[in-house]
């Protein structure tokens, strides 16, 4: 969004919604061996909390590539992509490149 107030909203419930993870990942094992997706959530929100507290930022800022996209490449979802859906998932990742993205510069 490009508005500034609504973007301060979505930015709190987002980083809301992000703290709540954490405490949840890594209940559930299989062979005594947590979950791959469990791995891979709990090593993204440590690195976007890191990097949030090296850039001096909100985590929401920190985030790069948007999670769903992410979320799509672990699970191998642009091969079962329709076409109309691949070019909606390759815009939203050339905005992460682009010079709307503040912090692009520093991934």
């Amino acid at each position: 969004t490009t508005n500034p107030t609504e973007a301060k909203e979505y930015g709190a419930k987002a980083e809301e919604y992000m703290k709540k993870v954490m405490p949840n990942v890594g209940k559930k094992k299989f062979m005594a061996r947590q979950l791959p997706f469990d791995i891979f959530v709990a090593r993204k929100i440590q690195k976007w909390e890191a990097r949030a507290k090296e850039w001096n930022c909100d985590l929401v800022d920190a985030v790069g590539v948007s999670p769903l996209e992410e979320m799509i490449y672990f699970w191998n979802g642009y091969k079962r992509m329709r076409n109309d859906h691949l070019e909606v998932s390759l815009a939203n990742l050339a905005w992460s490149e682009s010079a709307a993205n503040p912090h692009w510069d520093k991934e």
